[in-house]
């Protein structure tokens, strides 16, 4: 999996192994997919659950920050998730990456 954290950000993200306890989101919504936890500048943590894309089981995934400091990208094997780390629980996807 690659990780590129070039632009600067308001949060720290990063990928997990596991669910731990905590406040956590599905993205699009009840599916396995590649765990990230994020931690805004003020201390406050969640969990995202972004959904494997359907195109292979073998499809790239990373994290990615953005040229706007409160959004990043996730790619959960194929499938693309443009998320605002202060706007919990909303985001954009596409299928194919």
């Amino acid at each position: 999996m690659k990780v590129d954290l070039s632009f600067q950000s308001n949060y720290s993200i990063e990928a997990l192994e596991e669910l731990g306890a905590g406040v956590k989101y599905y993205y699009p919504g009840g599916k396995d997919g590649l765990i990230v936890e994020i931690v805004s500048l003020e201390g406050s943590s969640w969990v995202g659950v972004f959904a494997f894309g359907e195109i292979s089981p073998k499809g790239i995934s990373g994290i990615y920050s953005m040229p706007d400091p409160d959004k990043f990208c996730v790619v959960s094997r194929g499938a693309g998730y443009i998320v605002s780390s202060s706007k919990i629980g909303r985001a954009s996807c596409r299928e194919r990456v």
